[in-house]
């Protein structure tokens, strides 16, 4: 999974609200200025009575697969609904997402405290998305130092004139909640990233981290730290 994937998925787009619809949207964020565009969590999922598996179903086959479509991507380097639905909600604080008029999810992010023996496989160069379990990961609130990774930060090129609205939304988000973290005295001591493209990249060196060398998955591993440096570039979006 990528920090930014490019997604192709137009198909899966017009299913959930239409071919017209799509249009609509477009041309009121264009010709009227209007933003339908808000963050959500796991009570937007409440609210629209979705269960974590309904979720994970929609981002892995309505976009990851879609978008993906021709490349190598299969159940060990992506996962499965299974699998992720049950991580998501053991650590609801570490993910957000960006809706278009409260329905339709056009960008998201994503962050999980690895164990131990994860994050091994994981400087090794050598873990697999798939491999990432809900007994894998850690509750972020738990004391003690966190090594966390990123398995996506991604937006919808459907909504290419809104791209830097959203991806805005995305970094505000995602810095109020590392924001907060810091405030908990929540120890984040190590950051890294799987990085397939060149935004994503260009986005992990933004942030101070460094390239450490491919992985099985065929992508670029980023690590980096939360530190001062980074907390200055984060607090400009949470105040934006």
């Amino acid at each position: 999974m990528d920090w930014v994937v490019i997604w192709t998925a137009i198909g899966a787009l017009g299913a959930t609200i239409g071919p017209f619809g799509v249009f609509a949207l477009q041309a009121r964020i264009r010709n009227k200025g209007e933003s339908p565009f808000t963050i959500a969590d796991s009570d937007w999922l409440v609210a629209h009575g979705l269960s974590y598996k309904a979720l994970l179903h929609r981002l892995i086959y309505n976009i990851d697969y879609l978008a993906l479509a021709g490349s190598s991507l299969s159940e060990l380097s992506e996962g499965t609904v299974q699998q992720w639905a049950p991580i998501f909600e053991k650590s609801p604080e570490t993910w957000a997402m960006v809706v278009c008029d409260d329905r339709l999810i056009v960008g998201y992010w994503s962050f999980f405290s690895l164990s131990d023996e994860l994050v091994g496989s994981l400087k090794e160069r050598c873990l697999f998305d798939s491999e990432i379990t809900e007994t894998g990961i850690r509750c972020i609130s738990e004391a003690g130092p966190h090594t966390v990774y990123f398995p996506m930060v991604a937006y919808h090129p459907d909504f290419q004139h809104a791209k830097h609205t959203i991806i805005r939304l995305l970094m505000q988000s995602l810095a109020k909640t590392l924001g907060q973290l810091v405030d908990e005295n929540v120890q984040i001591s190590e950051i890294y990233a799987d990085c397939f493209s060149r935004e994503g990249e260009s986005m992990c060196r933004n942030f101070g981290m460094q390239e450490i060398g491919e992985t099985l998955q065929n992508g670029k591993l980023y690590s980096g730290e939360l530190n001062d440096k980074v907390m200055r570039k984060l607090a400009k979006f949470r105040a934006s």
